[in-house]
Formats: structure tokens, sequence, C-alpha cells
């Protein structure tokens, strides 16, 4: 799961006295980064539009987290008492954050947070406000693209950055809070355990040896472990048998008069991964999209020629009727 942070960066564990000296006097807030050799890393922030809380809400983390500012946030740098000298800087940041918070946010959405006394509040009535956390309609929306998942076409990369990107803003659908960490680190393993199954189920069948080696593992390997080991066999597959990245072009029928796969070799042949039949891809599949409008059937076609061979047949034999006919009175008259 994405690591949901609670705690800036700067390891604020002291007194108040100590944390304010770690994090305060980085006035030039932004969203930039900078190297030992001076290069800048620009950090874009999506801006929040309602329907997109969770990413912008992980990104805002990282940001602030990366510049030691994540405490604002969470309550963690705590405001000092009035008349503490620390207490005007502050107030400073803490301006600095709320105004950066609602640039972040489109017009709309940012303004009523804008007069909020503290960062905190701000992100907690942004939370409570757009937060997709336990939203069953996402949750569902996301499981079911998940289960429909599959290869098909592409390559092993672009089918598990799929997955995986849909497993991580799922992740961040849900906010346990586990009481006891043993259970937390068992279920974590086993929900592991279940994208690979997930992730193994939806590879295309040319890669089934390897999905048998995997599934006999003991101990069970990773997500990424198994990621690593597909990907290896997808490429000794290119190698060793000459084959390349799945792109094959839709001819908007399964049984085109002009066949594009005629003459392959048999492992080179597509696979529709809906009916499981060969010659086709589900792009092209009349079971799933049916038939095209101006298909006919083979019985009338091949009606159409045995018509037209009979008629052939029958003017021939006519012809020689008529060819022996005209020599008999030719010999008549001579």
């Amino acid at each position: 799961k994405i690591p949901d942070f609670i705690a800036n960066s700067s390891g604020n564990g002291g007194n108040n006295g100590n944390r304010n000296k770690t994090v305060y006097g980085d006035n030039d807030f932004n969203t930039g980064f900078k190297d030992k050799d001076g290069s800048s890393l620009k950090v874009d922030i999506p801006k929040m539009n309602g329907n997109n809380y969770n990413q912008w809400a992980q990104t805002v983390r990282l940001v602030l987290d990366g510049k030691g500012k994540l405490g604002f946030l969470t309550g963690a740098i705590a405001e000092p008492a009035q008349g503490d000298p620390l207490h005007k800087q502050w107030k400073s940041e803490n301006s600095m954050i709320i105004a950066w918070l609602v640039s972040t946010m489109e017009t709309g959405i940012g303004k009523p947070y804008m007069f909020l006394p503290s960062a905190k509040d701000v992100w907690e009535a942004v939370k409570e406000t757009y937060s997709d956390i336990q939203n069953a309609s996402q949750i569902f929306g996301l499981n079911s693209k998940l289960w429909h998942a599959k290869q098909g076409d592409r390559n092993v990369t672009a089918y598990y950055n799929e997955l995986l990107t849909l497993w991580q803003v799922l992740d961040l659908c849900y906010d346990d809070n586990w009481k006891c960490a043993e259970d937390s680190v068992l279920f974590l393993k086993r929900q592991e355990n279940d994208r690979v199954f997930m992730f193994l189920a939806g590879l295309n069948k040319d890669l089934d040896e390897v999905r048998g080696r995997v599934l006999g593992k003991v101990p069970f390997p990773s997500l990424r472990e198994t990621f690593a080991e597909i990907k290896r066999e997808e490429a000794r597959q290119g190698i060793m048998m000459g084959k390349t990245p799945r792109s094959y072009e839709s001819e908007g029928s399964a049984l085109a008069t002009r066949n594009p796969y005629k003459g392959k070799k048999s492992d080179e042949v597509p696979r529709c991964d809906y009916c499981n039949r060969e010659w086709h891809t589900r792009e092209d599949c009349w079971k799933l999209k049916g038939k095209p409008p101006n298909w006919t059937p083979n019985w009338k076609k091949k009606k159409g020629g045995r018509a037209y061979l009979r008629k052939r047949s029958i003017n021939r034999k006519k012809t020689q009727v008529l060819e022996k006919s005209m020599n008999k009175n030719h010999h008549h008259v001579a």
C-alpha cells in the first residue's frame, strides 16, 4: 500500500524549540528541489478539481514531506504560544502553506478555504469534503477494471503497469488503522499474493509455462519478483523464437477477404482473448461485437459459384449439339 506519511521528514521528536529550529528557515517555499550540484527538480501538482482528491493529496504529501513541512498538515508542528519568539515565524510559514494549498486547487474549489486559520484546518476540511475513502462506487469501478484486465495485444510491461496504477489508486480509497501490527503484515502479504494471482491470470497463453513455474515456487514470490520473471521469459521468447511485440491491425472482420496473417508461423497467429479462437483478436471478434453489416454467408457464395458452373456446362452441351447438327446438314448438302 502507498504509505500515508504521518510525520515530516525532519524527524521532529524533541522539544518544541529543537523541532522549530529544524523546520523553520526555508522561507522561499516552492515545489522545486535542488540537488547538490545545483540542478533543480520541478514537481507538477495536479489541480484539485473535486474528482481527483486521492492523486492530489498524495502529491501534496510528497512535496511537503520533501520540504520538511508535512507537520503543518498533520499537527506535528503545533502553533507556538503567543509571545514565543518563534510564533511569528510559524504564522508566516502557516500562511504560506495555506496560500500554496489553495493555489493547487481550481478557483471555485480553493476559494472557500482561504479564510481558515491553519494549514491543518484546510487539509482536514478538503479531506472531509472530497476524499474518496470508502467511496463504494469508485472502489467498485476500480475492482471491475482489475477483474477484466487482460494482457491482450500489449507487452507484459504495459499490462503490469495498468494493474499497478489501478492497485495504487484503490489503496488510496482505504484508510485502515491496524490495532495489531502482526495482523497488518499478514493481511498485506495475503493481499500481495492475490495480486500476483490476478496478474498471472491475465497473461496470454504463450506464457503458460512460466506462469506454472511461478505458482510452484516456495516461498511464493512477491509481485515485483513475479513481474521480473515473466518479463525475462517474454524477452527470452523474443530472442529464441523471433517474436515481436503484439500489434495486429484490425481489418474490421475476423474473416476479411485479404487475410493479413496468411503465411505466418503458428506461434505468430493471433488469438482472441474473448472467445479463445485463433486468426483474429478481440477488436475483430464477431462473438463480442457481432457480424459486419456487409457480411455474406459462405453457402450463398458457394451456391452462386455452383449455379455459374452448371449454367456454363449446359451452354457447352447446347453448343456441341448445334455443331453436330450443322455438320450433318453440311454432309447432306454435299
